[in-house]
């Protein structure tokens, strides 16, 4: 026999109870996941922008000139042709 069949208050709504606890679980689970992601980007965020703080201006604008310099390096190896 069926285990709801010896409990006969346990009939159809009780399965459908049982399929709803379980799918409120996993929408609790996803929800919480979804918190999780919240703050931990967050923290990262914090600690990038702590950092880039912590640079004077000077550094900033040397480390872009590096950045473009290495990028137009990339860009044209070689521009004897064409």
């Amino acid at each position: 026999m069926a285990p709801h069949a010896a409990d006969p208050s346990r009939g159809r709504a009780g399965r459908r109870a049982d399929r709803t606890s379980r799918r409120a679980s996993l929408w609790k689970a996803l929800g919480l996941a979804g918190i999780a992601s919240v703050v931990a980007t967050g923290a990262v965020v914090a600690r990038d922008a702590r950092r880039r703080q912590q640079l004077t201006p000077d550094q900033v604008r040397g480390r872009l000139q590096e950045r473009y310099a290495a990028l137009e390096a990339e860009r044209t190896p070689d521009s004897g042709g064409a």
